[in-house]
């Protein structure tokens, strides 16, 4: 009997799938059966993983020159002060991974949450420092955003990362108090001073001497995960791991 269950879910899903046609969100090209969810195989294989050498605090790829180095900065991190520990992403902010982010965020494609999730967990799992993580914490939407989108993307993630690696996630402890502007339209110093005292904490003993792994969608300059990070910090956090889909180039 359980052997049949198999055959039976492919046979539904054909069936379904001969009703009301599933496609890639991202190319429109027909999903294989109950293989794919969302996003095609073929789309699936052009999302490019970030590789060494990276900036050793905030991901940045850098030129093969800085191979050499043991713990290489990048500019950027070596002229500000992170309050993060190390920010990591799945890959760069372009081509199939960006149309997937911004379907996930703007178009309402939940749906995404479990591929983008998945992805952002086998680009950690690996690693040694993600069996030190306490707690998750998405970065929050403010009041307006959420409410016109429906739902905080990060937060959709930030679940499916918990669940998957059975960490607890801390969903409305860290608070957006102040209404910014996208930051997608501001340059460096702009984006810095449009997230400062952006965020609160409502609960600091929750963090107090724990390990965070921070979620957001794309990290760019790093501002909004550092203030982030800088309230946690100021909470008594240790430790603050950023790790988001993708990064800017």
């Amino acid at each position: 009997m359980l052997q049949l269950l198999p055959m039976a879910k492919t046979l539904l899903w054909g069936l379904f799938n001969l009703i009301f046609p599933a496609e890639c969100s991202l190319c429109s090209n027909p999903l294989e059966m109950i293989k794919e969810r969302y996003i095609c195989s073929n789309c699936l294989e052009k999302i490019v993983p970030i590789e060494l050498p990276v900036c050793d605090k905030c991901g940045k790829p850098l030129v093969s020159s800085f191979s050499r180095l043991q713990h290489p900065l990048c500019r950027e991190c070596r002229t500000m002060r992170r309050y993060f520990t190390f920010a990591r992403a799945v890959g760069t902010y372009e081509g199939v991974l960006k149309k997937a982010i911004w379907l996930f965020k703007y178009e309402g494609k939940t749906g995404l949450q479990n591929i983008l999730g998945h992805l952002m967990v086998d680009s950690i799992i690996h690693l040694e420092w993600i069996n030190k993580i306490d707690i998750i914490v998405p970065i929050p939407l403010c009041k307006a955003r959420l409410r016109k989108r429906g739902y905080n993307q990060s937060a959709l993630l930030a679940g499916f990362i918990g669940k998957k690696l059975s960490i607890p996630v801390s969903r409305n402890n860290l608070k957006r108090i102040k209404a910014t502007i996208t930051q997608a339209s501001l340059k460096r110093n702009q984006r810095i001073r449009n997230v400062y005292n952006a965020f609160c904490i409502q609960q600091p003993k929750e963090f107090s001497g724990k390990r965070v792994l921070l979620i957001d969608d794309v990290f760019t300059t790093g501002a909004t995960s550092n203030e982030c990070s800088r309230i946690l910090k100021k909470s008594g956090a240790s430790d603050i791991f950023v790790l988001t889909i993708a990064r800017g180039v």
